[in-house]
């Protein structure tokens, strides 16, 4: 989760998730009052991969941190299947 009023907070995160090869996406948390920023803008500002998925979320609605779980899911079953390895039930 991306707050991009201390985005530098993220840095460690995704340099672990980069380093560790581990399956991962940016969910950009909306504030009330806070300036919007393009995804393009957030993705540039972190120097993510452009593979890498992008989300604008807001924390406090269960609908939309219900749908960057699900999109995560995918993106780890994705990844999971494109290396050739089966997923277990």
């Amino acid at each position: 989760m991306v707050d991009t009023q201390r985005i530098e907070d993220s840095f460690p995160a995704i340099d672990y998730f980069e380093e560790h090869a581990v399956p991962f996406l940016l969910a950009v948390n909306n504030f009330e009052h806070a300036h919007h920023f393009d995804l393009a803008e957030v993705r540039e500002a972190l120097g993510v991969d452009v593979g890498v998925p992008i989300l604008d979320c807001d924390a406090r609605s269960r609908a939309s941190v219900k749908r960057v779980l699900v999109a995560l899911t995918e993106e780890v079953l994705a990844r999971r299947l494109g290396r050739g390895q089966t997923v277990r039930a």
